[in-house]
């Protein structure tokens, strides 16, 4: 994640999006696994509060990318995302920005499309609850919206997310056996690696090539997660950050936004990609420490905390 967005602030747009173009729709894919795997196996398909935790989820999420980018917008008077920005402009292009997605006139987009899965879920896990096929039936038509769409030269990036979510919730569904069985083959470790280059190679980057890989990229991530010794620290420290995602998420970004804005930045001129980009991971875990270790000791920084995050 860091290393996606450094490259991105730093110029270097055609690395990220030639070999890490996984890295935005696997956010979304996790948060639609996360709904149908953890929220539904602890709140119950038919339960009451888990409408009401979505929803108040959603909102959260909608709120504090509006929040963020109007402070982004209050602290940073020159670029953001690449383009000139104000407030007058972030609000001009609200469409853009709000329903059609990949817009460089916002930050931290990654929080809108989760947010809005995260409501759009509700009535699909209904339907679910009567229908033991629909959140896959949602899935497949939402997939073949968008590869409609892609092709006919008409992309909503928000909906292409969304998409992504509606397949992890699919992918939820499954028995843990059948996604954990074929991590523990080397051979389909190579293989997924191979296909995924091959996919890109040959067809380039369209819109279900993006989804393959971004399945096949988290399959190679979370088997090679199941050979990782947690007992370490520094496995322990990766399940902190993990713990705190949306925090991490949030803090890289306002770092790597400070950096480009320093007057030491290019200093170094080829060497400052890599320094900036490990001082960024750094001072990212060094502050989730610090939040971690305030709410063990604070009930109110933690209250604080679970009021915006959680």
């Amino acid at each position: 994640m860091v290393i996606y967005h450094g490259l991105n602030y730093l110029g270097y747009q055609s690395l990220p999006h030639d070999y890490l173009s996984f890295v935005p729709p696997s956010f979304i894919m996790i948060a639609g696994y996360i709904i149908t795997h953890v929220y539904v196996s602890k709140y119950g398909l038919n339960s009451r509060n888990l409408p009401a935790r979505l929803t108040l989820r959603s909102c959260k999420l909608i709120l504090l990318f509006t929040f963020l980018n109007v402070g982004a917008l209050l602290m940073f008077s020159s670029k953001l995302g690449g383009g000139a920005l104000n407030l007058e402009r972030f609000i001009h292009n609200g469409f853009e920005i709000y329903v059609t997605g990949g817009s460089r006139w916002a930050a931290f987009e990654v929080l809108l499309p989760i947010g809005y899965l995260l409501f759009l879920a509700i009535p699909v896990l209904k339907f679910q609850s009567f229908f033991p096929h629909a959140i896959g039936a949602v899935s497949a038509i939402t997939a073949a919206v968008c590869m409609a769409m892609d092709y006919c030269g008409y992309p909503v990036y928000n909906l292409y997310l969304i998409s992504a979510g509606a397949v992890g919730m699919a992918i939820g569904l499954l028995p843990g056996a059948v996604i954990h069985a074929p991590s523990n083959s080397w051979i389909a470790l190579l293989s997924a690696y191979i296909l995924n280059w091959c996919c890109y190679h040959f067809f380039g980057d369209r819109y279900i090539v993006q989804m393959f890989s971004t399945l096949l990229c988290l399959f190679i991530i979370y088997a090679i997660g199941t050979r990782i010794h947690l007992r370490s620290w520094l496995p322990r420290q990766s399940l902190l950050l993990g713990r705190y995602s949306l925090l991490s998420y949030i803090l890289q970004i306002l770092y790597l936004q400070i950096f480009i804005r320093s007057p030491f930045y290019r200093i170094f001129d080829l060497p400052d990609i890599v320094l900036i980009v490990i001082t960024t991971i750094l001072l990212t875990w060094a502050t989730i420490v610090i939040v971690d270790y305030a709410r063990t000791k604070s009930e109110s920084f933690d209250g604080a905390y679970k009021f915006i995050f959680a």
